[in-house]
């Protein structure tokens, strides 16, 4: 007893007392020391902490040599995963925002409503003939749809050209034109001695005596237009003097002088019932000589 007694202040000397904690060591942790200290069956508080002091130093050493371990490499952030989550939506979030802009860009660029680019983000609606908004854009003129349609637009020319050329074929001619029957009027008009020039049947009606005859007004020498001077060749009435070569022909187209080769050809004249006088211009009559029998006789 007498020794424990004598050893107790030496202890007590090399340890902090019951109450006391040493630094660096939480308050909680003092006091449960001291507790267990004291509940110890008669141990005294010193052996306890004793024991506490060399555990405090192996775990004093253990997290220096933690400590020490880690040292050369530093500590791994921990990362929330909430705050993770909420950075990769913003960034959807943003990266969804610039792309509705781009497509604005082009839509206003190619002259779309902007609207419908801005909507683009949600299911276009369907449009009649396409599928979204693609079916807005004009697509190109393929090589096959333009075969297609200049095949088409040549057969329908060529049927126009076939049906105006059918229609201008049973088309009524009109009367009263060179090449064909001309009603130039009655008799009545042409008096006897007369030389009138119709220019429609390119002919000159001249009334003699003897009757009527229509001299084509073609030189025969060369095919000059050959006009009635009834100046000229006095002896004889007049003439039709052509003015390219100096052929002249009497009033009933018979040759008196010129290069010309026969006398002038003539058409042949119909008068009917009402008197007119018909000249057909699509016969031409030609001749060697003149002859009464080339007269048409007017009763």
């Amino acid at each position: 007893m007498a020794d424990d007694q004598e050893r107790g202040p030496e202890a007590a000397e090399g340890q902090p007392a019951a109450g006391s904690r040493p630094a660096g060591q939480a308050p909680d942790a003092a006091a449960g020391t001291a507790a267990s200290g004291e509940v110890a069956g008669g141990r005294p508080a010193a052996a306890g902490s004793g024991g506490t002091a060399a555990s405090r130093s192996g775990a004093g050493d253990g997290g220096a040599a933690g400590a020490g371990g880690t040292e050369g490499k530093p500590a791994r952030p921990k990362v929330d995963p909430e705050k993770l989550a909420a950075a990769k939506a913003a960034a959807a979030k943003a990266a969804a925002a610039k792309a509705a802009a781009g497509r604005a860009a082009a839509a206003g660029a190619a002259g779309e409503p902007a609207g419908a680019a801005a909507g683009s983000a949600r299911p276009a609606p369907a449009r009649a003939g396409g599928h979204g908004a693609a079916a807005g854009r004009e697509e190109p003129v393929t090589r096959r749809t333009f075969l297609h349609w200049a095949l088409w637009g040549s057969a329908l020319l060529w049927l126009g050209q076939f049906a105006g050329s059918f229609a201008n074929y049973f088309w009524p001619r009109k009367v009263g034109f060179f090449g064909q029957k001309i009603n130039i009027g009655p008799v009545a008009n042409y008096p006897v001695g007369s030389v009138t020039k119709v220019d429609a049947g390119k002919f000159y009606l001249v009334h003699v005596e003897e009757g009527m005859i229509a001299l084509y007004w073609r030189c025969t020498h060369l095919g000059c237009t050959v006009p009635w001077k009834p100046e000229e060749r006095p002896d004889v009435g007049g003439c039709f003097c052509c003015p390219c070569h100096g052929s002249q022909f009497n009033k009933v187209g018979e040759k008196i002088g010129g290069p010309a080769p026969r006398p002038l050809d003539y058409f042949p004249i119909e008068i009917d019932a009402a008197g007119n006088v018909w000249v057909d211009t699509g016969r031409v009559q030609q001749r060697q000589a003149f002859s009464p029998d080339q007269l048409t006789r007017v009763s």
